[in-house]
């Protein structure tokens, strides 16, 4: 299924707290599963069985500690 324009921008905005398809915000995320500089989650929506995959990429770094 093809989504409408814009819910995917609306998704991410969301920070991925509420299904593309039905708006429910009952969805669960699988592992992290990285791939180099990516990484990618299998989610489910509780309310409507959609299902999609969440792609994350690695933007910077932070609290580096270095050991002496």
């Amino acid at each position: 299924m093809e989504l409408k324009e814009g819910f995917e921008k609306r998704y991410v905005e969301s920070g991925g707290l509420e299904c593309p398809v039905c708006h429910c915000q009952n969805v669960s995320a699988g592992p992290l599963e990285p791939d180099g500089s990516t990484a990618f989650s299998n989610v489910v929506c509780r309310g409507c069985g959609s299902t999609w995959t969440d792609v994350y990429r690695l933007t910077g770094i932070d609290n580096v500690e270095v050991s002496k």
